[in-house]
């Protein structure tokens, strides 16, 4: 795989053009999607158990988990609606570490194979992961704690006043937003270390932080660009209470579940790209 489709001559941008390239060419081959399938299924299924809170009586059990995670507000119409767009990233973040990482490291597993063009046993993948969960959990629950972190603090700071000066609440967004991103840059390859090479979860803790330190700009290329396109959903869902004399709180519903299908097509493309560096250099 190191020189079979991305040649060691080529520059820097030259491999980066050209992992991005092959990242996006899986796109195209449902067996490389269907490991983001539960991932897509239960995000989606979220956003609609949220929304249908204030109509639906069984959701009330959701009531203290709202509250909790919200404010008295969050069980409340329009409130509910107002503070969707934070309540999902919250347990989107949860669920990243929790559950949606056994289906990205069952994907890495089967990269080799699917850059290759060859036969892929989706079966063989997850019991690799499965017979690896408590690894898969002690690479994803970090990263995933920090994003849960730097969204409540954040929050918590927005509510007890930040959010009274636009200066201030976009410095500290921008905070936090880097915060997570450069988590995100300096963890991008333990899955990749630890599923491709069989590493231990220590080392590929520190395999990642050297390769990631040593390749900063284009891990994080890998890492935040395919996800440039929730940018826009994010800031229209967020923004969307400010107009809510002439649109329906509601309709943040629909905006939330197309930015969390976006962040699910840009987690495959990060992912597959991720590991085709790491395949490029590593073999």
């Amino acid at each position: 795989m190191r020189s079979s489709a991305l040649d060691l001559r080529l520059s820097r941008v030259g491999v980066l053009v050209r992992a991005g390239l092959e990242a996006l060419a899986l796109l195209q081959r449902p067996r490389s999607l269907v490991y983001f399938a539960p991932q897509a299924i239960l995000g989606l299924l979220l956003v609609a158990t949220l929304a249908l809170f204030p109509r639906a009586p069984g959701t009330v059990l959701l009531a203290p988990i709202l509250r909790a995670l919200g404010g008295e507000g969050a069980v409340h119409y329009p409130g509910l609606f107002e503070r969707l767009p934070f309540l999902f990233a919250l347990l989107e973040a949860g669920l990243n570490g929790l559950l949606f990482a056994f289906g990205w490291a069952a994907f890495v597993v089967a990269t080799p194979s699917l850059f290759l063009h060859e036969p892929v046993f989706a079966g063989e993948s997850w019991r690799a992961v499965r017979l690896r969960w408590k690894s898969v959990l002690a690479l994803s629950l970090p990263p995933a704690l920090l994003h849960v972190a730097s969204l409540g603090i954040f929050d918590e700071v927005r509510r007890a006043g930040l959010g009274e000066s636009p200066r201030l609440l976009q410095i500290g967004e921008i905070a936090a937003f880097a915060v997570v991103a450069l988590g995100r840059v300096v963890t991008a390859y333990t899955i990749p270390a630890a599923f491709l090479s069989n590493l231990p979860v220590k080392r590929a803790y520190a395999r990642s932080w050297t390769l990631a330190t040593r390749n900063f700009s284009m891990t994080a290329a890998f890492t935040l660009l395919p996800r440039i396109l929730e940018v826009p959903l994010r800031n229209l869902a967020r923004d969307l209470p400010r107009w809510s004399d002439s649109i329906d709180p509601e309709s943040c519903a629909p905006l939330v579940a197309l930015r969390f299908l976006a962040t699910t097509i840009g987690t495959a493309v990060s992912l597959a790209a991720l590991a085709r560096f790491y395949l490029h250099v590593f073999g």
